[in-house]
Order: structure tokens, then sequence, then C-alpha cells
């Protein structure tokens, strides 16, 4: 399981997050502008992993929504990433992320229930800080 678009202001617990400004100063990838829209809807529609019930908004007091939390099998993501990839369009997208969307041909693919409680167990204690 690897979490990416975590921004610390946002999930100080879960050790791979940035903030917003290192996440910033890693801005640049340089990918068309149809394959950021595909990982947009990608990011968009993962399985719901898990909630923070808290509502959130950003840093210029947008509203973001829901602190919700989405996995494809492989990768965790927050909510609020795709409103900053959305929002930023140069904004960092980890390149194994995208070999692996491009991989799946931008489709989220099935999850058991049995990997989907496996993956909440562990996000579980990488978000609340027991590692």
């Amino acid at each position: 399981m690897t979490y990416i678009g975590f921004i610390k202001e946002f999930d100080k617990n879960i050790r791979a997050a940035l903030t917003f400004q290192e996440m910033a100063k890693l801005s640049g990838n340089a990918i068309p502008d149809e394959t950021r829209k595909k990982i947009l809807h990608y990011l968009r529609n993962g399985f719901f992993l898990a909630g923070a019930m808290s509502f959130i908004y950003d840093f210029d007091n947008e509203k973001i929504g829901n602190l919700d939390y989405y996995t494809d099998g492989t990768y965790v993501w927050p909510s609020y990433y795709a409103f900053y990839l959305n929002k930023y369009p140069h904004l960092y997208i980890n390149p194994e992320f995208i070999s692996h969307t491009e991989n799946t041909e931008f489709t989220i693919p099935a999850i058991t229930d049995a990997r989907l409680a496996e993956m909440d167990r562990s996000f579980s204690r990488e978000w609340s800080g027991n590692y």
C-alpha cells in the first residue's frame, strides 16, 4: 500500500505526507492535459476507504469537502488530492502512480472485500499514528 497526495497540514500522522510547500516545489510533471484529466477521473472514482468526519477548506478558504480517503487496492489518497491537482495543474504527481494508472488504462481495478478490510486496518493504524 502506497500513500500519495497527502499534505501534512491536513494529515500530520501520515508518514509519507509532505507540506503543501514541499509538494508545490516538486511541481512540474510534464504530462499531457488529457492524461492529467484521466488521472483526476481515476482519483475521483476510487473505492471509499475511510472518512474523518470533518469538512475541510483549502488555504484560500475555498470549500474542498469531506476529508475522505480512497484506494484502488494499491494506492491510498485523500479526497483533497484531486481538488489540488485540479486547482494547480502543475502540482506533483508521482511518476510511478502515473505509470500505474496508464497500465490500468485509467480504470480502477476490482478489490475484494478482504483486501479492502486489510487496507482499512493498515490505514487506520497509519492515520492514528500507531505505526
